[in-house]
């Protein structure tokens, strides 16, 4: 059996997020397993088409108070008859490399803002976007093809879906090289719907009464979150005949019981709701969260 040797890359990432709710350097569970499911599948998509020969690890190092600020670095697995030498130069550029085209994704759907734009082939074979706005953005082709493809959409839309306006107001990610190299990218919670997609939804349940708690309400949209028993928080809608009812119950901080549509993903765990009808119930059962 070939020995496997684990390396570290000496590339720290920094995932920062800002606002009220995390002013004290911490985050709710909720909030932070999407960022971390998000990154670590944008990370892993684009290392086995760029470097499939090895393994690549993202294990959490450390957070930074002042924020809600998670260090990660990227561990990778070589083979034992790898050169040694050509190895860590692998290691000390592939993950770089890799962080580049997250944050390049990041920068081109921010430039385009989920509306029309053409492209062109410039005279170095890379790519020119012009936006709605006529403005330009020169990328390179791979990163282009990477955009769309549309591969690491849902993953990104993971990382902002906690940036929530008044509460968590903006997401920043950082790669920091040993030659003092930098990459970075932020998001604000104003730019969030230029990175959202459709939720790939598994099943939907029949007309049926779960048990939440409001979190947020946009009151234009009649939409916001809620927490579920066991403490998720998933997106709603209110479909029901008076959305004043809503309105007035919003306020009130205990259970509310709701009748609606639940969408679950693929792993039957429930997303979104569509709430018909809602109404007050006891206390008890929130009790211990």
């Amino acid at each position: 059996m070939a020995r496997i040797n684990m390396e570290k890359e000496q590339v720290q990432i920094q995932l920062k997020y800002s606002g009220p709710d995390v002013d004290d350097g911490s985050m709710s569970i909720e909030d932070i397993v999407p960022i971390l499911q998000g990154f670590s599948s944008a990370y892993g998509k684009i290392a086995a088409n760029l470097d499939p020969s090895s393994i690549h690890r993202l294990r959490i190092v450390g957070v930074r108070p002042g924020s809600a600020n998670i260090i990660l670095e990227i561990w990778k697995k070589l083979a034992e008859n790898a050169d040694s030498l050509t190895a860590i130069s692998i290691v000390g550029s592939a993950g770089f490399l890799i962080i580049r085209k997250i944050l390049g994704v990041i920068k081109i759907k921010r430039h385009v803002k989920k509306q029309p734009f053409s492209d062109s082939i410039a005279a170095n074979n890379s790519i020119v976007i012009i936006n709605s706005d006529n403005v330009r953005l020169e990328v390179p082709l791979e990163l282009f093809e990477l955009f769309k493809s549309k591969t690491i959409d849902s993953d990104i839309n993971k990382m902002i879906r906690p940036l929530d306006k008044d509460r968590i107001d903006e997401a920043e990610i950082s790669a920091f090289a040993p030659d003092g190299t930098i990459l970075q990218e932020k998001i604000t919670v104003d730019e969030r719907p230029y990175f959202e997609t459709e939720e790939i939804t598994s099943t939907t349940t029949q007309e049926t009464w779960l048990t939440v708690k409001l979190n947020s309400l946009t009151k234009t949209t009649n939409s916001g979150y809620a927490f579920l028993g066991d403490g998720s928080r998933i997106f709603y809608r209110y479909v029901g005949s008076d959305p004043l009812k809503l309105h007035n119950l919003f306020p009130y901080d205990g259970p509310l019981r709701v009748f609606c549509i639940a969408q679950m993903d693929e792993n039957l765990k429930v997303n979104t709701l569509d709430i018909l009808d809602l109404e007050k119930m006891q206390d008890s059962l929130f009790d211990s969260h």
